[in-house]
């Protein structure tokens, strides 16, 4: 016999637990935006600590898309694409959004690309996100003591769609 019986009970008793997990995830979450609560937080490739830690946010207000939930925990897909289980604890609702466009992207003074610039914002850059409209958003980001309020076209944040 290739297998023991406890082997072999273990590998349904698994088997069943994902069955049945999947059963729970599947379906039960419309995706939508939240951010990352505070510095520090771990993220694990399933929902509890259990499993390993694949990401540490070291920057709180990364903005996340949730895809799922089970018990206490959330399945968040962040701005480099890593798809993995956050405690919800760690997550807040306030949203925020994050300049994923290579170049960087123009801030300018209403939604439109011929209105004056305020400023250039770099990639990578995160942001507080007060209100979409027609593609673009309008947005609050503080560089040097300073605060910066303006549009931004979504086709260039993550955090947001840009329907």
């Amino acid at each position: 016999m290739k297998y023991s019986y406890s082997a072999l009970f273990s590998l349904l008793l698994l088997s069943n637990l994902n069955f049945g997990m999947s059963r729970i995830i599947s379906g039960t979450c419309e995706p939508y935006y939240a951010s990352i609560k505070r510095s520090n937080a771990d993220a694990y490739r399933g929902p509890g600590k259990q499993y390993k830690v694949v990401c540490l946010y070291k920057c709180p207000s990364v903005p996340v898309i949730i895809t799922a939930k089970y018990d206490h925990w959330r399945r968040i897909i962040d701005p480099d694409g890593e798809e993995c289980w956050i405690h919800k604890n760690q997550l807040s609702p306030k949203r925020s959004v994050m300049v994923i466009k290579k170049e960087g992207t123009g801030l300018f003074s209403a939604p439109k690309r011929d209105e004056h610039q305020i400023a250039h914002v770099k990639k990578n850059v995160i942001m507080s996100l007060i209100s979409v409209q027609n593609g673009w958003c309008k947005v609050e980001g503080r560089h040097g003591g300073n605060t910066y309020t303006g549009w931004i076209e979504a086709k260039h944040l993550f955090g947001v769609s840009d329907r």
